[in-house]
């Protein structure tokens, strides 16, 4: 289990390391969308830092 707010760091790391790669940012995110039940909205409004967990 992960708390949110190590899922919010792990997806801000991920995401510039996506950048550094010349990788879309968003494929990071649709990652964690085929593994959880996080949805776009969810990522627009950060609410999975609130209750993923």
């Amino acid at each position: 289990m992960v708390s949110g707010s190590e899922l919010a760091r792990w997806r801000e790391k991920s995401r510039k390391s996506a950048i550094e790669f010349s990788i879309p940012p968003q494929e990071v995110d649709w990652l964690l969308e085929s593994l959880t039940d996080l949805t776009p909205l969810s990522w627009r409004l950060e609410t999975y830092n609130i209750k993923f967990g």
